[in-house]
């Protein structure tokens, strides 16, 4: 049977406590634990990453596997420890019957498995998958579960740059193989500006190596557009209310030039607190913004306000990234107590969150901030 573990239940144990405050561990033994692993997000890339990418349901399976890719060591003791944390979480949370999204594609993999075991064929003949990049070991598990192997038994789209969630999988792992002749690289952008495009790819420069499904490095060499337009804007601001006439003033030069072609503007923003704020603040200057996170919905409207993660998938004649400052990206509370291989994947993570955003632009982007700007925001 495949492991249970609940939504809130890594959380639950931060802390090596359950949620009625019992000890799960002694604090000496915790002590032996390295730097940065006693957090959630240690423990659910641990969970993720080679508990449930390698089907592992015990303890013996736990000690004996491979953490490729992982970083931070484990010894034996230690590991030890850890699987006390995540079995605490499975075993206490399961009677609530709510499962961590990577599990529940686990167990279809495995109730297709079963299927299959009983059946002719697997259930499909082709998978099509898009937006690869963002795909747990779980959903990996279901899809090679979905189609027996074989030539043309999935077609995958992916960039390892616009990876905003989860963290970087080997497929092969999971038998499915895109090294060599079964890949290729796809490097013309229709959608947005050279000027755009450069300005998007520089936000990814520092941020390390990236690594696509094949387990090789994933560069940006050779990127180019097929349109240009204006240089990106940089706007620092000295207050909010200067920060709102400013981007107020660039809203309704965008609406009154184009009589033509009529603009969708899409304004984003780092966090969900900050949605109300700029719809209430545009407002005020007289625009009707707003606020959503349905790409059909946003293609009706001339302003559109979402955050960066709610913009994915979408395009927009002109961006505005608003308020985006050095305490808002990346927040350091979401970096806090890290081990220095979580730290790095964090801060990679928010730069292709970034980038994300500024290539949602088709023809003009403008980025604002009020006081110190965001150190991973480039120079224009």
């Amino acid at each position: 049977m495949v492991s249970v573990i609940l939504s809130y239940g890594l959380s639950a144990i931060v802390g090596n406590r359950t949620q009625n405050s019992r000890p799960l561990i002694d604090a000496p033994v915790a002590d032996s634990l390295p730097a940065g692993t006693t957090n959630e997000t240690f423990l659910q890339r641990e969970y993720e990453g080679v508990v449930l990418a390698n089907s592992i349901t015990t303890k013996a399976e736990y000690l004996k596997v491979a953490r490729t890719g992982r970083g931070t060591p484990l010894s034996r003791t230690q590991r030890k420890v850890v699987w006390t944390l995540l079995q605490s979480a499975m075993q206490t949370q399961a009677v609530d019957g709510k499962l961590f999204w990577p599990t529940m594609s686990a167990v279809g993999a495995e109730l297709l498995r079963i299927q299959r075991d009983r059946s002719d064929r697997a259930l499909f003949d082709h998978v099509v998958v898009d937006e690869a990049q963002d795909f747990n070991a779980g959903h990996w598990r279901f899809l090679r579960a979905c189609v027996d192997p074989g030539p043309n038994d999935i077609f995958l789209a992916e960039d390892s740059h616009q990876r905003i969630y989860g963290q970087p999988l080997v497929l092969s792992r999971f038998g499915i193989f895109t090294r060599g002749k079964a890949s290729r690289k796809l490097t013309l952008n229709y959608r947005t500006t050279k000027e755009n495009l450069d300005y998007a790819v520089r936000i990814l420069n520092a941020a390390g190596e990236f690594t696509d499904s094949a387990g090789e490095t994933d560069d940006t060499r050779g990127y180019r557009s097929a349109r240009s337009g204006p240089n990106p804007q940089l706007l620092r601001c000295a207050t909010p209310a200067e920060e709102f006439d400013a981007a107020a003033a660039y809203i309704n030069y965008w609406l009154d030039a184009d009589e033509v072609h009529e603009p969708r503007i899409g304004v984003m923003c780092r966090t969900r607190g900050q949605l109300s704020r700029i719809v209430s603040g545009l407002a005020d200057h007289g625009i009707d913004a707003v606020q959503t996170k349905d790409a059909a919905h946003a293609s009706g409207e001339q302003v559109a306000v979402m955050t960066m993660h709610g913009a994915k998938g979408m395009e927009f004649t002109h961006v505005i990234l608003m308020s985006v400052g050095r305490d808002i990206l990346p927040q350091p509370f979401r970096l806090a107590g890290l081990s220095d291989d979580d730290r790095a994947a964090a801060l990679q993570q928010e730069r292709s969150l970034l980038y994300v955003a500024a290539s949602r632009a088709r023809d003009a982007l403008v980025i604002t901030t009020v006081g110190e700007q965001s150190e991973l925001l480039p120079e224009v």
